[in-house]
C-alpha cells in the first residue's frame, strides 16, 4: 500500500510545476503540500483539496490532465462537471492557445467525408484519445492527411501540448525526515488553534453565564411608579 508520503512524491513535480504560473513560493507551496497529504487517503482527495486551496489553476486545464496524466472521467470527478464540459474546456484552451499562429483558413469539405468544422469539433478528443465515435477515426485520419488547415491545427496542437510537457519540472522528492518535521510542525499549529478556541469558548459560556445569574437574581417586575403609594 502506497503511504501519503509516497502518494505525494509520485505527483510533486506535478504539483509544485504550478507554483511558478501562479507566481508563488516553492518551498511554501511544498510545505502545504505535505500538510494536506497528510490528511488525504487518495490522490484524488489531494488534488481536490489542492484545487479547492487553489481554484485559479483550473484555467489550465491541459497542464491539469497532462501533468497528471488525467483521463476525462478523471478531471470529470475532481472538479466535479461532466466529461462533455472537460472536452469542451480542453477544446477551447487549445483553440485558444493556437489561435494568432494559425495562418490559413479553409474549409476542405469532403475530404475523408468531413468538413473542417467537424474536424476541429474532434480534433482536441482525438489527441487525448478520448473520442467517443471511434468510427469517425479513419475519415478524421483521411482529413488530415489531405487538409493543410487541418493538418497545420494538428501539428500547432502538439507544439502546445510538448511545451506544456516540457514546462513540468523536477524537484527533490520529499524524504521521511522532512515529512515527519513538516507534519508534526502542522499538528503543533493545529493543536494550538483549537486551544485557543476552547479557550475562546469557555470564555464566552462563562461571561454568557455570569450574565445569566445576574439577570435572573434581579426582580421579578420593576415597581410601576403609578402603583407607589406614599406613606
Amino acid at each position: 500500500m502506497v503511504d501519503s508520503r509516497q502518494l505525494l512524491n509520485l505527483h510533486l513535480d506535478a504539483f509544485l510545476s504550478f507554483a511558478p504560473l501562479l507566481k508563488e513560493n516553492v518551498e511554501e507551496w511544498r510545505k502545504n503540500l505535505i500538510e494536506e497529504a497528510a490528511e488525504a487517503d487518495t490522490f484524488g482527495e489531494l488534488l481536490e483539496a489542492w484545487l479547492w486551496l487553489h481554484p485559479s489553476l483550473v484555467q489550465w486545464p491541459l497542464h491539469l490532465k497532462l501533468w497528471f496524466g488525467l483521463s476525462y472521467h478523471d478531471m470529470a470527478q475532481i472538479l466535479n462537471l461532466g466529461e462533455r464540459d472537460i472536452a469542451q474546456m480542453l477544446r477551447n484552451y487549445r483553440m485558444s492557445a493556437v489561435a494568432k499562429d494559425l495562418r490559413s483558413e479553409s474549409d476542405s469539405t469532403g475530404i475523408g467525408g468531413q468538413s473542417c468544422f467537424m474536424v476541429e469539433q474532434q480534433l482536441s478528443g482525438w489527441l487525448d484519445m478520448e473520442l467517443p465515435d471511434f468510427g469517425s477515426l479513419s475519415g478524421l485520419d483521411l482529413h488530415l492527411q489531405g487538409c493543410i488547415t487541418c493538418h497545420e491545427r494538428l501539428l500547432l496542437y502538439r507544439r502546445v501540448q510538448a511545451e506544456i510537457l516540457n514546462a513540468r519540472n523536477r524537484f527533490p522528492s520529499v524524504k521521511p525526515e522532512e515529512w515527519e518535521e513538516t507534519v508534526r510542525l502542522y499538528k503543533e499549529r493545529v493543536r494550538r488553534r483549537w486551544k485557543r478556541l476552547i479557550i475562546y469558548i469557555v470564555a464566552v459560556l462563562t461571561l454568557g453565564g455570569i450574565l445569566a445569574g445576574f439577570l435572573w437574581s434581579g426582580p421579578e417586575k420593576m415597581p410601576n411608579i403609578y402603583e407607589i403609594h406614599e406613606p
